[in-house]
């Protein structure tokens, strides 16, 4: 007698679970968790354990996200996105410890921490300062960016170490006057008075370069001047082939004749 078909209906449950390995990090209800039909494979952003892991973690979600992906695919793709140290690390944890990717976020958080960047103060903003003869532009970029790493320090405290930063000039003189309100109207009244910073320092280099043009031609015309009042006479005195004079050049003086 043949033995009994079994259904796909009939068949264990555990013959429709894909294998379990016992010596990674993720718990089984990971491993067993499906991927999404909707999640769409990308390039993820690479950690290798030396850069912030904050904004490792940044990316990393919102790249996992825009493939349609949940947090069970976080958890199962960072061992895609890991490398060098972060990888060895990672494979390094114990079986089955992590069991969600929160859990494993704040793993990776704690164990990379001292390579997280740390915040700027109002302390380092009040050192920012404009520097002999550096543009109103130039300065302007290096205080954006020292803003942008102190996230902490209170608009009212920046926009006062901005001001104090600048060189005593038309700009320092308006925001002393009108002091912006917010840190956005300080960047707008930066950006104009940079325009007209630049307009003013490419019409003084143009200035400069039609006044270096005119005094070299006029050094020229000194100089050719000069060499015609030096001149001694006879000097340029056109010869014919003869060695002669032209006749309407004039006539050199003769030898003097014999004495009578």
């Amino acid at each position: 007698m043949p033995p009994p078909v079994t259904s796909p209906t009939t068949m264990p449950s555990q013959a429709m679970r894909r294998p379990i390995d016992p010596k990674s990090p993720l718990s089984e209800g990971i491993q067993q968790s499906p991927w999404p039909t909707a999640y769409k494979p990308i390039t993820l952003p690479k950690f290798n354990g030396k850069t912030d892991p904050h904004q490792f973690i940044m990316s990393y979600e919102a790249a996992v996200a825009s493939a349609s992906g949940d947090d069970a695919i976080l958890a199962k793709s960072f061992v895609i996105a890991a490398e060098g140290d972060a990888l060895a690390w990672y494979s390094m944890l114990k079986p089955s410890t992590v069991y969600s990717w929160e859990n494993l976020r704040d793993k990776i958080l704690a164990n990379f921490k001292g390579l997280a960047a740390q915040s700027l103060t109002s302390t380092d903003l009040f050192q920012c300062k404009q520097m002999q003869g550096e543009t109103l532009h130039d300065y302007f970029r290096k205080f954006v960016q020292l803003k942008a790493k102190a996230p902490d320090v209170p608009e009212e405290i920046a926009i006062e170490a901005a001001i104090k930063g600048l060189r005593i000039g038309p700009f320092a003189a308006h925001l002393a006057r009108k002091k912006p309100t917010s840190i956005q109207q300080l960047y707008d009244e930066f950006e104009k008075y940079c325009r007209s910073d630049n307009d003013l320092r490419k019409r003084l280099e143009e200035q400069g370069q039609n006044r270096q043009q005119n005094n070299s031609k006029n050094s020229q015309k000194s100089y050719a001047n000069q060499n015609t009042s030096n001149q001694k006479p006879g000097q340029g005195l056109v010869l014919s082939i003869e060695g002669q004079p032209h006749p309407e050049q004039g006539q050199l003086p003769g030898p003097a004749g014999p004495e009578t």
